[in-house]
């Protein structure tokens, strides 16, 4: 798949994607102290785990990329990823997919909502979801599987005794008990810029295929599908921000909607493997009523407002988005109108605001 991968040249620079914010839970609410320090205290408690390339039971896709690798969990699911992921692993119909969910850390409510979504669905059909712990995407797809009752593994861009970030301490802590926490650097190593594209390339190698929600356009989420495409996993994106259309573009597979994915998920698995089975529907009774939330297109919107989301969905103009002057001047309708539909829109969720006072369309789920 010959997606394009980025200019790394400039990782351990302060404009890397894989920079880290100075105080990295200033943009986030202030958590109390004591479930934080509950978790910690369990996470500290749970069984840790070393493999080293030398041994024989060494993950053979790491093979050339980390020297080493830690785990925090359960010792019968170390065993297991050992013994799936091993020189010895099993036919690939004899064990569960795995699936790495990545996505931006500054994520939309839809981004949010589809990581969740997508992840209890695969848990709930006995796959494995992988993401990094982080911010954002990460964090909804770890949550999705947890509620899914599967299992989900964390590879993390720091050593085990010095999580990150530490908001995510609750959620590790249940990660430890479901799942694993999975790092490629040794236990002390505290999060660095230049750990996060081996942590991607860890979680690219580990899953049967990626699939990304959201991504800007230089990001490490996309180094992460860049180096799946060249191990040759399948790569699948939601194209609804400016990283996944360039990716799309650059051949990764589309997807539209939760159940389409699921859909492609299984076609790339005929012939090889079970990868998904396709889930009985569940009875009237124990469907949970979907909230009902305004379409984006028929008499709700106004005709302002319908015309801008008209061009936001033209694909030369999703790519990248556009600003209200840009609007306006490909619209014909004034700024003015052109910032109040905009507004309009985003309260009616059909678009979403992106860095730098740009506008993109937003996909349904």
């Amino acid at each position: 798949m010959p997606l394009t991968t980025p200019n790394t040249a400039s990782l351990p620079g302060l404009n890397s994607p894989w920079s880290l914010p100075r105080s990295p839970d200033l943009a986030q609410p202030a958590l109390p102290s004591a479930p934080i320090e509950r978790a910690a205290s369990a996470i500290a408690t749970v069984a840790r785990h070393h493999i080293a390339a030398l041994d024989a039971r060494f993950p053979s896709a790491l093979h050339g990329c980390v020297p080493e690798l830690f785990a925090a969990g359960d010792l019968a699911t170390w065993d297991a990823l050992l013994a799936a992921c091993g020189p010895a692993a099993p036919s690939p119909a004899a064990r569960p997919l795995r699936v790495t969910i990545v996505g931006s850390r500054a994520a939309s409510d839809v981004g949010l909502r589809r990581a969740h979504e997508l992840g209890q669905a695969l848990a709930k059909q006995g796959a494995v979801v992988l993401s990094g712990g982080a911010l954002g995407i990460d964090a909804a797809a770890h949550q999705g599987a947890l509620s899914g009752d599967g299992q989900s593994w964390a590879v993390l861009g720091s050593g085990l005794d010095c999580l990150y970030p530490r908001r995510h301490l609750p959620l590790f802590a249940q990660l430890v008990q479901r799942g694993l926490l999975l790092s490629s650097f040794p236990r002390s190593a505290p999060p660095r810029a230049q750990h996060f594209p081996k942590r991607n390339q860890v979680m690219a190698a580990l899953c049967d295929v990626v699939v990304v929600i959201e991504a800007a356009l230089s990001s490490g989420t996309r180094y992460t599908a860049n180096a799946a495409a060249r191990l040759g996993r399948p790569v699948l994106c939601f194209p609804s921000s400016p990283g996944t259309m360039a990716l799309v573009q650059g051949g990764a597979h589309a997807v539209h909607s939760i159940a389409d994915a699921l859909d492609q998920l299984r076609d790339l698995s005929a012939g090889s493997r079970p990868l998904l089975t396709r889930a009985r529907p569940a009875s009237p009774a124990t469907v949970p009523p979907r909230p009902t939330q305004p379409e984006c297109e028929g008499p709700a919107l106004s005709r302002e407002a319908a015309r801008v989301l008209s061009l936001l969905s033209q694909p030369q103009v999703a790519s990248q988005g556009c600003d209200v002057s840009e609007l306006s001047a490909l619209s014909g309708l004034p700024v003015a109108a052109c910032a109040a539909a905009v507004i309009e829109l985003e309260l009616f969720g059909c678009c979403s605001r992106l860095p730098g006072g740009r506008y993109m369309g937003r996909a349904s789920l």
